[in-house]
């Protein structure tokens, strides 16, 4: 297979790494918004918004993710990104788009409705923990693509987003 030396923007790069990083403190701070809706059930009242602490960052990092994934759409559309390498199989760069595309949306949808959950109604945050477990799988999908383009295909695939050592 033909090693691919295109990169994709480093505008793009920055915001997939941005990303990246936010939806792992997503993760991590899960736990402090399941202490507010669980508060809020044992006393009987909606949740709201939450107060300082670890819950404020998840939601705030919710809201930020949703942010930077317009914005990184924006610039996707209207920027020139490497096509899929010329010798790569059909069925993969299907399942490529279609992850890439799943990722988006669940990128906006799981913040969307950890927001309604907040402040809509609480039955919105098992829409959330669906797409939490579905962003999940899709993200670690996407991890096993690149990790496949990287020790399979050695194609040069992987090298696109990576923003140090770019070639």
């Amino acid at each position: 297979m033909a090693v691919d030396r295109e990169s994709y923007p480093r505008s793009l790069v920055v915001l997939h790494w941005l990303i990246v990083v936010l939806v792992i403190g997503q993760f991590l701070s899960a736990d402090g918004m399941e202490d507010v809706f669980r508060d809020a059930d044992n006393s009987g009242i909606a949740p709201g918004l939450p107060g300082p602490g670890i819950a404020l960052a998840h939601a705030g990092f919710g809201a930020t993710i949703l942010a930077l994934v317009i914005v990184r759409f924006i610039v996707r559309m209207a920027s020139r990104v490497p096509p899929p390498p010329r010798d790569l199989h059909p069925l993969l760069q299907l399942a490529a788009r279609l992850t890439h595309y799943g990722l988006y949306a669940a990128l906006v949808l799981t913040p969307l409705s950890g927001a309604a959950a907040i402040l809509i109604t609480p039955e919105a945050g098992d829409v959330h923990e669906i797409m939490k477990n579905v962003l999940l799988a899709l993200a670690a999908a996407h991890v096993a693509g690149a990790l496949m383009h990287l020790v399979v295909l050695r194609d040069g695939v992987f090298w696109r987003m990576v923003p140090v050592g770019r070639r």
